[in-house]
């Protein structure tokens, strides 16, 4: 096996222990932003969608990290995929459900978390779509919705991308 990470499309990202069911999209592109599950058949070091995994390899660079710019996040998003996320925990995050996230009420602490697209909701304003580690059976199949634009919980002080080459 040569070095380098599978593609998006080979490996989608997503929360793994999600239900079976239909692969939600985001809005930016059509990639999947929830992936299903990988079956008890799927091979080791084979791809999702068919394609030749070796073929599918880029190699990761240095880390790059992002400083309150909301356009140069979603340039990376779309061109590299996922930014690692650190932000401000409050209690308002435990519960969050559907319920679009602002950082509000009493700090908790810190979590990490994987930014993998965003949009816009016609009541609320932007948003980034993010995806925790808490599992499927967690806000909307391991996702949720932070504010964008306004570095709410610092979702937009502390993003990391990673650039890739072939």
């Amino acid at each position: 096996m040569g070095e380098g990470v599978a593609s998006r499309a080979c490996l989608p990202y997503g929360v793994w222990d999600s239900p079976p069911g239909p692969v939600r999209r985001c809005g930016f592109d059509e990639a999947p932003c929830i992936a299903p599950r990988p079956g008890p058949d799927t091979k080791p070091h084979s791809c999702l969608n068919g394609g030749d995994y070796e073929a599918s390899k880029s190699l990761i660079s240095s880390p790059v990290k992002f400083y309150n710019d909301v356009r140069d996040m979603q340039d990376a998003i779309r061109t590299a995929g996922p930014l690692v996320v650190t932000i401000a925990a409050h209690n308002s995050l435990i519960n969050i459900g559907d319920k679009l996230y602002k950082g509000e009420g009493s700090y908790v602490g810190q979590q990490t978390v994987k930014l993998v697209g965003w949009g816009v909701d016609e009541d609320e304003g932007p948003f980034w779509i993010a995806i925790n580690t808490f599992g499927a059976g967690w806000g909307v199949d391991g996702a949720f919705r932070i504010q964008q634009g306004r570095n709410a919980a610092m979702v937009e002080t502390n993003a990391y991308g990673f650039l890739t080459h072939v």
